[in-house]
This record gives structure tokens, C-alpha cells and sequence, in this order.
């Protein structure tokens, strides 16, 4: 014998697996009624619908057995709070006459589905959000884009309804307006903060990228794009005849940064900011600390491609393959202390890598080559799979010298 709470955890599971696709049906309803038949409801053509529960109802034998069982349950489905959904059946016993019992619970649509799962609230919000999204279509975002496809967007209504539905009211509203000024506006890029809508900001964009990315591709055939603070790079200048206005340390837009570089004679690409910071002064040099897998955006900095280009990361896997990426922008870019000699002299100060990586850096010298294979071999007397130097474990009065070393070779061209 099923109960309710039975009854009602099977519609709870339909509801979350079925619901989204309901939605989208809505949607469709409401966004083409004037080339359908609106004589039609929604929930006559939505799928897994009508969604049937059979309750079995005790046996005669059971009846007999456990008399008070189950008029108990019997009683429950009557008192029950979807007591009019519940179908019922005629029993005629030999031994204990003729019976009324409940056979099956019927529901023919989502809101009945929903009610039963306790999930009515949730429901209302999905079909009204539809609802929304399907009003907006037919009077602006399908004129302006006339080559979007309402299945595009009902697929987008799919993969996002059980979410919208815990939109609150005013998020709800603004995340309208933001794809109604998207729909009035794809060519234009503004930061997030220049959107004329109240209740925007930068936070609120990330809070609901995950609604808007669908909704947009569907409308506008690309993901909503904002415009974002450039990266600014810590920058420190190690000759002070160059600096301007005598300032070192600076930190510039990327954009912005050729207009330093310009200055120098050499360039230090460092991973570490501490290490950037506290460079030994160099005549007509300049450090950068690097961005890590980012460091293809020095692109914007073509002045590099001019003039002696240093770099120094982390003696690890990670490092080199970013030397790899480096050089796949500038290919002169000569690597300072990651080298063998670096990794044995500190051997003792290696830690494990956690995340190596194992792909092929085919833009590395043989010297480099042979230290990331040392440092994949590991050490297996320690456990270590994968070893790492950082910058900041290697002895400083040493590494100076041998960066004074480097950047007179690179300098003098040998």
C-alpha cells in the first residue's frame, strides 16, 4: 500500500526531472498562441503527462489480516490534501462486503504534479517566468532579432527554469531589463556599471552569468560580453635615470605599459612579486612581474620583442611550460636560474609540486629540457613525484649575482 508521503516523494521526483521541460512547453504556448490553437492548455501536451501513482490498495486477504491497517489507510487517502486527484475503486469481498478504495493517484498537469510534490510555489514561479521570457519575445527581442528561433530560446527556458525560479521578484525584473537593453544594444561593450538599470553592478552580473549566458545566446546568438578592468602590472624599474619622475615602483594597465618599457635597455620578466620588488639595480633596466599562464598578454607590450628579455619563474613544471608560452610570443626570451645547477645547488629546499604539468614544451633549450625532466623524475627516496623551487627558497646574495650575470650577457649579446 502506497501512502501519500510515498505519492508525494515519487511527484517530487518527476517535478525536479520534468518540470524544466514543462516550462519550456509554457513558453512555447505563450510565445507562438497566435499560430496555435489556444483552445489547447498547456498541460495537455506536456511530456509525462498524466503522470499516474498506483496506490495498491490492500488484497482481500490483507483486509482480513489487519482490518484496522487498512481502514487507516484508506482514511489517510480521503483526509489527505490531494484527496481529489486520488481515483477510486469498488471492492466486493466475500468476507467483508463491499469496499470503496483509493486505486491510483491521477495528475494531468504540472500544477497538479506540483501541488502533490509540495512544490506549488516553485511552480508558479517557473510558469509565470516563462511566461515572462515568452512576452518579451513576442513584442521586442524576436522584432529586433528576427532570426532567432523561439526552440533556441525554449531550450535556454529548459536549462534555466529551475533556476529562475529562486530569482527573487526585483533580481527577477532586473535580469529582464539587462537582456532587453543586450537585445537593444549587441554591438556595445560597457562595463556592467554603465548599464541604465537600477539595481545593477559588476557583483550582480556575476551572481546571475549563469542565467543570463543561455537567455542572451538564444536571443542575440552570443553570450553577453561587459567590459572589464584591465589588468594592471606591477612593474619595478631597477635604474633610477629611467624611471619617470624618479618613481620605481608602478603599477600600469597592460595597455599602458610599452610606454615604460620603451625606456629600458633590458627586461626581467619575474613570476614572484617579492623577488620583482627587490631586484639588485641594473643600469637601464626594467622588472615586470609576470601574470603566470597570462603571461600571453605582454603581447600588448611590443617593445619587449625589442630589446634583451629575461625571465625567471619557478623552477617546477608549471614554470617552464610558461617559459614555453613565452617564448611562443617572444622567442629571444633567455630563462635565468632554471637550470640544473639552480635545482642541485637547492635540492635540499624542494617541496612536491602539487599540480604538475605533463604536456610537451617543445620551445625549451636542451639545458632547460634536461632540468624539467630532473624535476619530473622526482625524488622517490622522499615520496616526491614532482619537484618545485620556488623563487623564494633559493639563497638571494646567489641568485642576485647570477641575474647581474645574466642580464650583462643578454645586454652584451653573448
Amino acid at each position: 500500500m502506497v501512502s501519500p508521503d510515498e505519492a508525494s516523494r515519487r511527484a517530487r521526483t518527476r517535478f525536479s526531472r520534468t518540470a524544466p521541460t514543462w516550462a519550456a512547453t509554457v513558453f512555447l504556448h505563450c510565445a507562438l498562441r497566435e499560430q496555435t490553437d489556444n483552445s489547447q492548455a498547456p498541460g495537455e501536451v506536456c511530456e509525462g503527462l498524466p503522470f499516474t501513482v498506483p496506490l495498491h490498495p490492500p488484497t482481500e486477504r490483507q483486509a482480513i489480516e489487519d482490518s484496522a491497517a487498512a481502514h487507516a489507510w484508506v482514511e489517510v487517502w480521503r483526509a489527505c490534501r490531494f484527496a481529489d486527484l486520488v481515483e477510486w475503486g469498488i471492492r466486493r469481498w466475500p468476507s467483508v462486503g463491499t469496499q470503496t478504495v483509493p486505486e491510483r493517484l491521477i495528475m494531468r498537469t504540472p500544477q497538479e504534479v506540483a501541488r502533490v510534490a509540495g512544490a506549488s510555489s516553485e511552480w508558479e514561479a517557473m510558469r509565470s517566468r516563462s511566461c515572462d521570457i515568452a512576452l518579451r519575445w513576442r513584442s521586442s527581442w524576436h522584432v529586433r532579432h528576427p532570426d532567432a528561433d523561439a526552440a533556441s530560446l525554449a531550450d535556454a527556458v529548459r536549462s534555466t527554469a529551475q533556476q529562475a525560479a529562486k530569482v527573487s521578484p526585483q533580481d527577477w525584473s532586473i535580469l529582464l531589463a539587462v537582456i532587453d537593453w543586450l537585445s537593444a544594444h549587441p554591438h556595445e561593450t560597457p562595463y556592467a556599471r554603465q548599464l541604465p538599470i537600477r539595481g545593477i553592478d559588476t557583483k550582480w552580473i556575476e551572481r546571475h552569468r549563469a542565467l543570463l549566458k543561455p537567455l542572451c545566446r538564444a536571443i542575440n546568438g552570443a553570450e553577453p560580453v561587459f567590459a572589464q578592468p584591465p589588468r594592471c602590472v606591477r612593474t619595478h624599474v631597477l635604474d633610477r635615470g629611467i624611471a619617470p619622475e624618479g618613481i620605481v615602483d608602478l603599477a600600469l594597465p597592460i595597455c599602458e605599459l610599452d610606454r615604460i618599457v620603451r625606456r629600458a635597455r633590458l627586461a626581467i620578466v619575474c613570476e614572484n612579486l617579492v623577488s620583482t620588488l627587490t631586484l639588485p639595480d641594473i643600469p637601464g633596466a626594467i622588472a615586470v612581474h609576470g601574470g603566470g599562464y597570462a603571461v600571453g598578454d605582454l603581447r600588448c607590450v611590443p617593445s619587449l620583442a625589442d630589446l634583451p628579455l629575461l625571465y625567471w619563474g619557478d623552477l617546477d613544471t608549471n614554470g617552464f611550460a610558461i617559459l614555453n608560452d613565452m617564448r611562443s610570443v617572444f622567442p629571444h626570451t633567455v630563462s635565468v636560474l632554471m637550470d640544473r645547477e639552480t635545482l642541485e645547488r637547492h635540492l635540499d629546499l624542494c617541496v612536491e609540486e602539487p599540480q604538475p604539468n605533463a604536456g610537451r614544451l617543445s620551445r625549451l633549450t636542451e639545458e632547460e629540457t634536461a632540468a624539467l625532466e630532473a624535476l619530473r623524475r622526482g625524488d622517490p627516496a622522499h615520496g616526491i613525484a614532482s619537484l618545485r623551487l620556488e623563487q623564494e627558497r633559493i639563497e638571494w646574495d646567489w641568485a642576485c649575482g647570477r641575474i647581474l650575470q645574466a642580464a650583462s650577457s643578454a645586454e652584451s649579446g653573448s
